[in-house]
């Protein structure tokens, strides 16, 4: 019996052969990130909405974005990439 490799001992059936396949297909080829644009919440809400969402006004954003934007760093426009 192949220990590494379960899936390839000649004791397994057709159909338990299939599920182990499957699972090792799982583990071993990565899913496919889904990746969206970034939301721009300053132009697609107004005052009222932003701060309903967000909790924070448009200019106390601005005032915290100011304070921090040379340590953000963004490597690319897509969302969580």
């Amino acid at each position: 019996m192949n220990r590494l490799f379960p899936i390839f001992s000649s004791s397994s059936s057709s159909s338990e052969s299939d599920e182990d396949f499957q699972q090792l297909l799982e583990v071993v080829v990565p899913r496919r990130r889904i990746l969206r644009e970034r939301v721009d919440h300053f132009n697609i809400w107004d005052d009222t909405d932003f701060f309903a969402r967000l909790r924070l006004t448009k200019e106390g954003i601005s005032v915290i974005l100011d304070l921090i934007e040379n340590s953000l760093l963004f490597r690319t426009e897509r969302l969580d990439a």
